[in-house]
């Protein structure tokens, strides 16, 4: 497929679903500016209206479209032949004349097809004119220039600034922080027996790729003993750091970080005449987590993974059976919480 062609198909993808809100950019902020002035000129291109054309055109830039030039209108012309059209424009705000050769493909949708390859030429001439400052933009005094002149060059400016400038509309929906509640299932090595758990977590997006977590947990296990059962617990912090690949609604990560915290193990006999002892330490290590999140406006949807190590002097010690609460700790979680 030809660069023309394959162009031209672009652009009549774009025209077939062309909403109001793209064809409204150029008035977006307003009314359509009288100072803005395009020329389009049409000849030779049968089963289109010149009117629809010039309609779309106004729209698209937010300007005033005619058949007629002035001495401060940019001026295009289009001309058509059976299987393409011809776009010219000169444009007397920036000194520049530029082309284009669009492979009209179907009838249908021709106007608008045509207007956006206007559209998009027109305002390819213009954007230099955000590159400098009004009063290096002309090549002639001010005192010389044309009034008209000017305030066309300052509104085609305009144009341009706030086409390039963030959506605002996008930038308020970018919910930086995460707020969540989870459940945990994991397993510590040496221990024998699942940890189920709870907590929270608060997850920050940079406007990079790099997201920061800071996170509090709660796991406990229950053991069988010979002569009773064994109480395991652990209160943990954690701080990571994530590197996030994919859409503000959907999203993986991939980081490390570490935790911190406090472990205890408490014995129960079966004999209730014999009292139990409760033993405590710290505990922590580094960790690898992976995660995504669902977001479905400010409703999200969070599943995780990690696995990291924990150091720990804690260890029980009874009649058959000993436990430690270090090791390899690996766990997975699924919470909901609030994106703003």
């Amino acid at each position: 497929m030809s660069r023309e062609l394959a162009w031209a198909s672009g652009l009549a993808l774009a025209a077939a679903v062309w909403p109001m809100d793209r064809v409204a950019l150029g008035a977006e902020s307003g009314s359509i500016s009288s100072a803005r002035r395009v020329t389009v000129a049409i000849s030779t291109c049968a089963n289109v209206s010149e009117e629809k054309i010039r309609e779309l055109v106004a729209l698209e830039l937010g300007a005033t479209v005619g058949p007629e030039p002035n001495e401060s209108s940019t001026q295009a012309s289009i001309t058509c032949t059976d299987a393409s059209a011809k776009i010219v424009v000169d444009d007397p705000l920036t000194d520049k004349s530029l082309s284009r050769t669009v492979t009209l493909v179907g009838r249908k949708g021709r106007e608008r097809l045509l207007a956006i390859a206007t559209s998009e030429l027109v305002f390819a001439s213009w954007l230099e004119l955000s590159a400098k400052p009004e009063k290096d933009a002309p090549d002639v005094t001010a005192a010389t220039e044309p009034i008209a002149m000017k305030e066309a060059r300052v509104a085609a400016r305009e144009l341009v600034v706030q086409r390039n400038a963030p959506d605002r509309r996008e930038s308020s929906s970018l919910k930086a922080n995460e707020v969540t509640a989870h459940g945990t299932v994991g397993g510590l090595t040496n221990l024998g027996a699942p940890l189920f758990g709870f907590g929270g977590s608060w997850l920050h997006h940079t406007k990079s790729s790099v997201s920061l977590a800071f996170g509090a947990d709660f796991e406990m296990a229950s053991l069988d003993a010979p002569q009773g059962s064994v109480n395991v617990s652990n209160a943990t912090v954690l701080g990571a750091a994530f590197y996030r690949i994919g859409s503000r609604n959907l999203h993986a990560r991939f980081g490390g970080g570490a935790r911190v915290g406090y472990a205890r193990l408490s014995g129960t006999p079966t004999d209730i005449s014999v009292q139990g002892e409760s033993l405590g330490a710290f505990l922590g290590g580094p960790s690898a987590l992976a995660g995504a999140s669902l977001k479905l406006n400010s409703f999200v949807i969070d599943v995780s993974g990690e696995i990291g190590g924990y150091l720990s002097s804690l260890r029980g010690i009874g009649e058959g059976y000993e436990v430690r609460t270090r090791g390899l700790h690996g766990s997975t979680s699924l919470g909901i919480g609030y994106a703003f």
